[in-house]
């Protein structure tokens, strides 16, 4: 177990600003062990260490990144003749002529 020295903890309405997503989205994540996990401060109070959010955060847009670029490879490999959408010729056909 890692120590941390002075984590911030945020509460869950910064998470879910943080994040964008919804407080059901968040526990069904935790759940499934794809988000971090919240820290009891009360008896009926949690919040979550913000390194801890922001990091999920950054892996998310990561791998989205990876994906899009390994996808955009094998949807249009280059030297393909393919096209993206925004260079569609005149007839809408994604392409080349």
């Amino acid at each position: 177990m890692r120590e941390l020295s002075n984590p911030q903890l945020i509460r869950l309405r910064e998470v879910i600003d943080r994040t964008g997503l919804s407080k059901t989205a968040i526990y069904e994540l935790m759940g499934e062990n794809q988000f971090p996990k919240q820290v009891r401060l009360t008896r009926r109070s949690v919040g979550w260490i913000a390194a801890d959010v922001d990091n999920w955060i950054r892996s998310r847009v990561n791998e989205s990144m990876r994906w899009r670029q390994g996808t955009l490879d094998l949807v249009f490999p280059q030297n393909s003749g393919m096209r993206l959408p925004d260079q569609q010729s005149p007839g809408g056909v994604g392409v080349a002529r």
